[in-house]
């Protein structure tokens, strides 16, 4: 079959004489259409091509890019299903579903109702089907197995009521597509196969119908980090001191009054000679009772050893 072209319309963009050797935008806007989902499929092909072409007395190839159309839709009515399916006088089951639509991550929910049996059926298999329809009127041209779902291994009986629960967003699905331009059409199928102990197939079949839901929408941005300073309350700092012994204090400052002493101010006071901190100095006060337990382990064993207290935890000597 020759490819045929469903939507054609063209916008012009600009006039003769009006291009030129600099970099132009020109933007386009194409009116309303019947738009219909892009589509690839085992035989059939739904494309769109945006081709961009420049008329002068030489002749130029025109630019093509094709594009995917994304449509989604929900359906007006949903409504559940509950059928009669089977051979005459073999069997006859009732098929009940959620609903009659699905989106493409959704998950069909039902189960089957044996009311008449005449068959020793041993094994119970479903498949999901995709049909692929062209012509007036509409013929079959390709049937894609998607999912084979083992409901049923073992003898089934009379009065049996088989759950069913699958998930179909896994399955690489689109969009029901009913008479596209009168050309083609892309339908979805529930198989069940009814398998004897002989091995012969008993087949009845449901049509559901697919669409392509509203997207999740997730907030990608980044949040700042929050910043848990009160600058408010933070005070301006007119000299950097690099170290306490350099530079004076701002108290120091307001009690000594001048910066350089006076003589007199020099004499007044007694020389002392600093203090050297000797080694027990240096040694962190814990106690009195702390201070007696360290001497009497020490007097009993010159060896350290480790000591243990209610107020500090692990410490070595």
């Amino acid at each position: 079959m020759k490819p045929q072209t469903i939507i054609d319309t063209s916008v012009d963009l600009c006039g003769p004489n009006s291009l030129t050797n600099q970099q132009v935008m020109y933007p386009f806007e194409f009116a309303p259409l019947n738009q219909y989902e892009s589509y690839n499929g085992k035989f059939l092909k739904l494309k769109y091509v945006l081709s961009v072409r420049i008329m002068s007395k030489s002749h130029i190839n025109p630019q093509e890019k094709e594009f995917a159309l994304i449509i989604p839709h929900t359906p007006s009515l949903i409504q559940p299903i509950n059928q009669e399916l089977g051979i005459e006088k073999i069997i006859q089951l009732d098929l009940k579903l959620s609903k009659n639509s699905y989106a493409l991550n959704d998950v069909v929910m039902g189960s089957l109702f044996i009311r008449l049996l005449h068959v020793k059926i041993c094994r119970v298999e479903m498949n999901v089907i995709r049909v692929e329809s062209i012509g007036r009127p509409l013929m079959e041209k390709s049937r894609t197995n998607f999912k084979n779902i083992q409901l049923v291994d073992g003898q089934l009986v009379k009065g049996d009521i088989v759950p069913l629960r699958f998930f179909l967003k896994n399955l690489q699905l689109t969009p029901t597509l009913t008479n596209i331009a009168d050309i083609f059409s892309v339908n979805y199928y529930l198989s069940f196969d009814f398998i004897d102990e002989e091995g012969m197939k008993y087949n009845c079949a449901t049509e559901i119908n697919l669409y392509r839901g509203e997207k999740d929408q997730k907030d990608v941005r980044m949040i700042p980090p929050v910043n848990i300073v009160d600058l408010e309350h933070l005070a301006s700092v007119s000299h950097l001191y690099i170290g306490e012994s350099d530079h004076p204090t701002e108290e120091q400052e307001n009690v000594g009054g001048s910066d350089n002493p006076t003589e007199e101010q020099v004499n007044s006071q007694p020389n002392e000679v600093p203090k050297q901190e000797s080694d027990e100095d240096k040694l962190p006060s814990f106690g009195d009772d702390f201070k007696e337990e360290v001497d009497e382990e020490t007097k009993q064993d010159d060896t350290p050893k480790k000591s243990t207290s209610n107020n500090v935890e692990d410490f070595i000597f």
